[in-house]
């Protein structure tokens, strides 16, 4: 079939099959073989989907746009990238000798080094991150695992982790369980599969006996999964019980005696911790404990158990109430406007996790603020020690603080 060349910047399709690529800067056009080796430019491409050879060597679609003309699926305007083999072309060289360069191996010369790295950047030319893992055995990649994209509590936490992942160029995969513990191993797998260097779990299930990351380096954020000695971890977390003392100590300061915790059925362990630190607090103030003002809600939606939990906390006399979460606080602060108990004067609420959320309802939520950002930053900073070998590394314990705001008040 004869081809004619573009007589216009935008160039006219002649054929409807095949892969056909159009050089908008040379105005010509180009039938393409799994075989042929595309120099770098502007192309058009009509095809179904470009050919394998060429699929990693197309930068950016630059104006995608429907063929109109009958049985063309898609004709699209891509740059196309240069390879080492263009650098070393236009450079005089060998493209091992680029390869090399690039690498700044010791076998180059300085004057080539920069003189290819120069011919790199004209050209545009992008590493192959692929290929470089394979000559150094590093992947530069971290898997990072959580239960629930959607838990406001996890959003800081990964753009912590994130962010210390880019200062050292590592980058991330992100994997969530959706809160299925038999998706727990079928993750790792999946990651170990991309060969990450190492894992970093948000939260995923409390005590399961499943997760099992094998020999790859994994920090996990806050308590609630431990694994034994045939592992390489590491772990990241706040003082449950110190930090649930702030919330009494603060209660106890305006006041309030009779203090209830609502508790969460979902998180056993860290549930529990916050117990204890309840319970610390009021023992250390003289305050005896009572079980009558302990509560777990059954329902599992830590919204529903904070708003279900209202009438039992008023019939047990409490003029003051430390919940679970942040979430779990806001359930509970919802059914007070319903039914129209007053906060903080009625009943002074608190939560645990400072979300953002925990400054927008009305009464503003005094609450216990996790360092989120910070814990995923220091995981992230724990796990590279551990790809770079086990070391002495310890468990890392980060401090909270009590964030005072409208839903706090003194006893009348």
């Amino acid at each position: 079939m004869r081809i004619e060349p573009p007589s216009t910047a935008t160039p006219k399709l002649l054929v409807a099959f095949g892969a056909l690529f159009v050089d908008i800067e040379r105005t010509r056009s180009q039938s393409i073989s799994s075989n042929s080796r595309m120099k770098p430019g502007r192309y058009v491409i009509q095809t179904a989907a470009p050919p394998a050879s060429l699929r990693n060597r197309l930068r950016k679609c630059i104006n995608p746009r429907r063929c109109l003309s009958s049985g063309c699926r898609w004709f699209t305007d891509w740059e196309i990238v240069a390879s080492i083999y263009d650098i070393a072309e236009r450079a005089g060289v060998a493209p091992s000798t680029v390869s090399r360069a690039l690498r700044d191996h010791a076998r180059i010369s300085k004057e080539t080094r920069t003189r290819i790295k120069q011919i790199a950047d004209e050209m545009g030319f992008i590493p192959n991150s692929i290929a470089q893992s394979l000559v150094s055995q590093r992947t530069r990649t971290v898997g990072v695992i959580t239960a629930n994209l959607a838990d406001p509590w996890v959003g800081a936490v990964i753009q912590g982790i994130e962010d210390a992942a880019h200062a050292a160029e590592y980058i991330l995969i992100l994997t969530t369980t959706k809160e299925r513990r038999f998706r727990e191993n079928a993750v790792v797998d999946v990651l170990q599969q991309r060969r990450v260097e190492g894992i970093i779990v948000v939260p995923v299930y409390e005590g399961s006996e499943e997760f099992d990351p094998g020999l790859t380096p994994t920090v996990l954020i806050n308590e609630g999964l431990h694994l034994g000695p045939d592992h390489c971890w590491r772990l990241v977390a706040i003082d449950d019980k110190k930090s649930a003392g702030l919330a009494v100590d603060h209660l106890l300061e305006l006041g309030h005696r009779r203090i209830a915790y609502v508790g969460s059925v979902r998180r056993p362990s860290s549930t529990r911790h916050r117990q204890e630190g309840y319970e610390a607090a009021l023992r250390a103030a003289g305050v005896p404990v009572e079980r009558d003002l302990i509560f777990y809600p059954a329902l599992q939606d830590d919204l529903s158990a904070g708003a279900s939990s209202l009438a039992d906390v008023l019939g047990s006399g409490a003029t003051a109430v430390f919940c679970y979460n942040d979430i779990t606080a806001i359930g509970l602060l919802s059914e007070c406007r319903r039914r129209a108990v007053g906060v903080p004067d009625v009943l002074s609420v608190v939560g645990f996790d400072d979300i953002e959320t925990a400054r927008l309802v009305t009464p503003a939520l005094t609450t216990v603020a996790q360092p989120r950002h910070a814990l995923g930053q220091t995981a992230m900073a724990s796990l590279l020690r551990l790809v770079d070998g086990p070391g002495d590394e310890e468990h890392v314990y980060l401090s909270c603080k009590l964030v005072m705001r409208e839903s706090t008040g003194r006893r009348l």
